[in-house]
């Protein structure tokens, strides 16, 4: 017994001499995040903008641009398509502005999202519970519970239309709630219904709608795509990497490697892109590339002589899978292989075995080396230092930091006037349309609060990218029998926006037993939609009339002869009619009666002849 205790406790003594180098291995291990709430930014055609929750300023929404919780996307003279995972689409018309109150978590479909202004289109392919998407307007709770299509219009003089296309929704004001079904059509005004659903025609569409069904179009074919390399929650992202890359199997990895079609030669893992810095998931790597959301957020980077940069599957998100390094003037970082050890390649060979934790060397070809300034440049591959400056600094290298650094960035802001003439405030390092716009000299512009940063102007010669438009609200707006209503959004400026819950009190999620059952069998119950009168038979109501004979000869004698006739009355005002109908036997007897007249009659006339 003494034996075992002193071994027990010898082991536990050398686990206690190995438990501080764990941890401080697995300190520089980049970190993972399985309920992140990320939404991506697929498409953009114009211009569109992304507003960040925890700073001030607008970032130039550009494609693969992630958007977090509570980050606020809106459109000027564009429009804008968002990603919201499992094939399910959010697109924005010109001039709309929305709020993810809670944006979907990585494989889930749970969202919440309020409209401010403008109008939505909403693609529905894949839903994990009924209400699990959610839309708020100033007027009304919008809560989806089917797969389908939907169209949001908030008017900015008040009023929300509700189109339904395909699926179902309920449609929840401050006292009741209604369900609205395919090709039909809703208006509510400040939580009550305006206008019932009525049905709408597919000849009635606008430019908006026409957008989206090219769009549609294209999602079709992904959804037709089958997956055969990667894992099934994720193979919506194969088909962008099926057509930009090659797919190889690899013997020492067991499992097939992704191979990029002529990235660049200078090109590299986490270089073509920025940086945006978030409080919660630190650095977040924006890649630039069509192909760059899923192959910087999951998986490992690696590099071989033959292939050159290829990338391994993974399943854990990141903000980004790097090793960073730092000191006083300079930021550095690479890509995390699959064993989490930096990928240091040196004069053209990967250095599986280099003690990484005396420092980074400027010279590496995976390497990535900025000032402290330009970490938050919108080009890094500008930014970053040429080659030219690498050989001075040969012997020179970056202290090995592990996780991301946590220096903030520098709030410096740039005034843009779009085509519109409205003038947006967008930060520096998220303005990337220099080309699109006209330098202006500081202090020629008289608005006020311009003169001290930097103005650039949309050029009056140019058009506009979109093609034309049409009106894209219905002409019966919300409107009183003696015009137009004089409530408008502005009565709600220093008012919180009210938020519509649904009146349903079962969901989808709890087992629902509608049916009453009897004697094994099931019994439906029958009931009438709303709306809908059913004609119901009016009550009967039964006489008995007592006749009494009395016989010649002999005792009295009472003979009882139950005659029943059923009556029916009918309201018409305040009379009443009563209708007798009479016994079956005197049915049969006055048919007999009518049939002998009608032989007499024949006979008669036969004769006469």
């Amino acid at each position: 017994m003494k034996k075992i205790i002193g071994l027990m406790f010898v082991f536990l003594l050398f686990n206690s001499m190995l438990l501080p180098d764990y941890y401080q291995e697995n300190e520089y291990l980049a970190r993972s995040y399985d309920d992140a709430r990320v939404v991506r930014v697929k498409y953009i055609e114009g211009e569109a903008y992304i507003k960040r929750s925890y700073e001030e300023g607008l970032e130039e929404a550009i494609r693969n641009l992630p958007v977090f919780d509570r980050d606020l996307a809106g459109t000027t003279d564009g429009r804008l398509e968002l990603y919201l995972g499992q094939f399910n689409y959010l697109r924005l018309d010109y001039d709309s502005e929305i709020i993810f109150d809670q944006a979907p978590q990585l494989g889930r479909t749970r969202t919440t999202i309020r409209i401010n202004r403008g109008g939505i289109y909403l693609l529905v392919n894949k839903l994990d519970y009924g209400r699990d998407i959610e839309i708020q307007t100033p007027d009304c709770g919008i809560f989806i519970l089917e797969n389908g299509r939907y169209r949001v219009n908030v008017h900015t003089e008040g009023g929300t239309e509700m189109l339904v296309y395909r699926g179902l929704t309920e449609i929840s004001g401050e006292t009741r709630g209604i369900d609205v079904g395919s090709m039909s059509k809703i208006t509510m005004f400040d939580g009550d219904i305006y206008q019932m659903p009525v049905s709408i025609m597919k000849t009635h569409q606008d430019d908006f709608d026409l957008w989206n069904i090219e769009r549609n179009s294209l999602v079709s074919r992904l959804l037709k795509y089958r997956s055969r390399y990667l894992v099934p929650g994720y193979s919506n992202y194969e088909y962008e990497l099926s057509t930009s890359g090659r797919w190889v199997y690899d013997r020492t990895f067991q499992q097939h490697i992704w191979i990029p079609f002529n990235p660049g030669v200078y090109w590299k893992p986490y270089y073509h892109g920025r940086w945006i810095h978030h409080p919660y998931y630190g650095y977040v790597w924006t890649s630039y590339d069509s192909w760059g959301w899923y192959t910087h957020y999951y998986g490992r980077w690696h590099w071989s002589p033959v292939y050159g940069w290829y990338w391994l599957p993974g399943k854990k998100w990141s903000p980004a899978w790097v090793a960073w390094s730092w000191n006083d003037n300079y930021y550095g970082w690479c890509p995390l292989s699959i064993w989490n050890r930096p990928v240091i390649i040196l004069n053209n060979r990967w250095v599986k075995d280099y003690h990484y934790r005396s420092g980074f060397p400027f010279y590496s070809s995976s390497v990535i080396v900025v000032t402290r300034e330009n970490l938050w440049s919108p080009r890094i591959h500008k930014a970053a230092l040429s080659s030219k400056m690498l050989p001075q600094m040969r012997n020179s290298k970056i202290s090995f930091r592990g996780r991301h650094p946590k220096l903030k960035p520098k709030s410096i802001h740039v005034s843009v006037i779009n085509v519109k003439g409205k003038t947006i405030r967008y930060k520096k390092r998220g303005f990337l349309s220099y080309k699109k716009y006209k330098l202006m000299k500081s202090g020629t512009e008289k608005k006020p609060g311009l003169h001290k940063a930097e103005v650039y102007r949309y050029p009056k010669k140019k058009t506009t990218v979109i093609s034309k438009r049409i009106k894209r609200y219905s002409s019966s707006a919300i409107k009183n029998k003696t015009g137009i209503r004089t409530t408008t959004r502005k009565t709600r400026v220093n008012k919180t926006q009210p938020r519509y819950q649904s009146f349903h009190k079962k969901s989808r999620r709890e087992t629902v037993k509608d049916t009453p059952r009897k004697k094994g069998k099931l019994v439906k119950k029958t009931v009438p939609p709303k709306g809908k009168i059913i004609s119901r038979k009016p009550a009967e109501k039964k006489q008995v009339q007592i006749k009494t004979t009395k016989s010649p000869a002999g005792p009295e004698k009472k003979t009882v002869k139950r005659k029943i006739s059923r009556t029916t009355e009918h309201k018409k005002g305040q009379k009443t009619v009563k209708k007798k109908t009479s016994d079956k036997k005197q049915k049969k007897a006055d048919k007999k009666k009518s049939k002998k007249e009608k032989d007499k009659t024949k006979k008669e006339k036969l004769n006469s002849k």
